[in-house]
């Protein structure tokens, strides 16, 4: 199994586990589902299938995030949830993401301007580390990244975000 690390933390944030595509060159987009977790069980909320946490996959990115019909590390968390699908009665459980649960990433709100700001300084960051560690990839990711900054801002009402532990929303 392959997990994928964000550059900058070194937080897992993603295994092969889960179908990833590359968006613009520059993130990754993870595809998650909607799951039903009670005292530690997770399944999936539309069936009813349950798995111990520690068995139930893995989740999102690479060096600068992923989208799961969302972007983790610095992004969108923005699947569609079914209104219609079976939940768990116990007043204990909870919804979440796969990805979002399985590397225990941690909610945080941004509206445009503070995503802006958050954007902006964590791409300084990782272009900082490709420009010291991956020079040949610095040129695609500076034209590229910003195609997906405006992505996501365009849709930015519809998205959750999610970030590693160990990373902090700060610009």
């Amino acid at each position: 199994m392959i997990i994928y690390h964000d550059c900058l933390s070194n937080a897992e944030l993603v295994s092969d586990a889960f179908k990833l595509t590359e968006v613009d060159g520059c993130v990754y987009e993870v595809e998650g589902k909607w799951i039903t977790v009670a005292d530690g069980v997770a399944g999936d909320a539309s069936d009813g299938n349950a798995e111990t946490g520690a068995d139930a996959g893995s989740a999102v990115a690479a060096d600068a995030g992923a989208r799961v019909q969302t972007w983790v590390a610095g992004a969108d968390a923005g699947a569609d949830v079914d209104d219609d699908a079976d939940t768990v009665a116990d007043t204990n459980s909870v919804s979440a993401i796969d990805v979002v649960h399985m590397f225990k990433l941690q909610e945080t709100f941004y509206d445009r301007s503070t995503y802006r700001l958050y954007f902006k300084g964590y791409m300084r960051r990782v272009r900082a580390f490709l420009e010291a560690n991956r020079p040949d990839e610095v040129d695609q990711f500076v034209k590229r990244a910003p195609l997906f900054a405006k992505s996501v801002l365009a849709n930015i009402s519809d998205c959750q975000f999610s970030l590693a532990r160990t990373s902090t929303p700060r610009p």
